[in-house]
């Protein structure tokens, strides 16, 4: 185990630390999706 889940596993419990591991996936999910539907509305307002 790498320190950072040692440090967020001393101190919380583990569905806090699962969290952790997969926050900046969703983050990064989200990001993209946003992105996607802006590029969207985008490429239809510049095509309408």
């Amino acid at each position: 185990m790498d320190f950072f889940s040692i440090l967020i596993g001393r101190h919380t419990g583990p569905a806090l630390r699962y969290f952790a591991l997969f926050a900046p996936f969703l983050a990064a999910a989200a990001l993209a999706l946003s992105q996607r539907a802006f590029w969207e509305a985008a490429i239809l307002a510049l095509v309408s």
